[in-house]
Formats: structure tokens, sequence, C-alpha cells
């Protein structure tokens, strides 16, 4: 399936990388740790300027050992592995909830609008998650998580126009609501 969604050809495109780092017995004893480790917290995924809107478009996600494994290590009795994203300055979570990541994805489509309605703010992502070591772990000391975004930065201003102050309206062709909605360009209305 692909989201449909048309951005001005002055989007530009950033592929972002966060790297999150678990030890065998550090902090937690008998464990990989990812969730209590200062470095894998806040991490920056793109610094925004003002008056653009930012649309995480896709996200790849996997680590350093096979998505087997890491499925058998979760410690489901503490938490799931999960992303928390948010925004520095208002501290707030850009979903309303951590986006768990049980399995690795590959170029997973997402569409998610984050305003950049405040200067020098930036998008943050924190990794919550506990790992076992399984037969398979044994002898490695660290494990790597790794994240990848498609980021497109949208500073066209009607674009970003219509995003802040029609949050109703379709931008081009995105339908994600059902009804189909076009944007009349040439007649300068919406509808």
């Amino acid at each position: 399936m692909s989201l449909p969604i048309k951005l001005p050809i002055s989007a530009r495109p950033t592929l972002t990388s966060n790297i999150f780092t678990a030890t065998w017995n550090n902090p937690t004893l008998n464990r990989y740790d990812f969730t209590n480790v200062a470095g894998n917290q806040d991490q920056t995924v793109i610094r925004m300027t003002g008056a653009s809107v930012y649309v995480i478009e896709r996200v790849n996600f996997s680590a350093t050992i096979p998505e087997g494994v890491f499925q058998e290590s979760i410690d489901s009795a503490i938490s799931v592995p999960q992303l928390i994203f948010k925004t520095d300055k208002t501290d707030s979570p850009i979903f309303d909830r951590p986006q768990p990541f049980i399995n690795f994805v590959d170029n997973l489509e997402m569409l998610l609008f984050v305003p950049g309605d405040q200067s020098d703010d930036e998008i943050q992502v924190t990794f919550q998650c506990v790992l076992n070591q399984v037969p398979a772990t044994v002898g490695i000391v660290t494990i790597k998580a790794f994240l990848q975004l498609n980021v497109y930065e949208v500073e066209n201003t009607d674009w970003t126009r219509r995003f802040f102050y029609n949050p109703d309206d379709t931008i081009g062709d995105l339908q994600l609501r059902g009804g189909a909605r076009r944007l009349r360009i040439n007649e300068g209305t919406f509808g």
C-alpha cells in the first residue's frame, strides 16, 4: 500500500540515523538495558526551523542481532521495545503513545506531520527496551539498535499556510480520512 501525498518540489528530503546501545550487565544486571542509558534518551533526529512542516514519511529499524533473536530476547515483563518521539521545546510526545517496535521494519510508510512552529526546536527520539540474554546472545557484550527516518521539510508558504490554518483540508492528494477531496490550484480553492 502506498499512502498518497503530494509535496511541493521544493520539499527537502533528509535521511536521519540514530543508534541506541545496550551493554550486558550495565546498568541492569543480567540484561541488555537500552532504557536506563542516558545516551539512548532524547537523541536528536532533526533540527527544525520555524514556519516549516516536517513529514516523517518512512521508518527503518533493525539491530546488530537477527530479528528472531531480538524478539526471543524481549523482556516483556518489563516492557515492549518502543520509540518515543517528541519535540524538544514542548517536551510533548508527537504520537499519542509510544510506538512499539517488536519487528524490524524496512521502508515502513508512516506519514507523520510535525509542525516546526518554533525556531531552534528539534525532533527527538528515545528508545526503551530491555532484552534478556538467550543462547544466541551469549558472549555478545553490546547490542545496537538502528533507526533511520525519511523526513521531508516543507517550507512552501501556500502548503504550510494550509497545514497550519486549515487542518481539516487535505494537502495535495492526501486522502487518509475517506472522502476524495481535491485541491483545485488554478481556481485557488479547496474541497
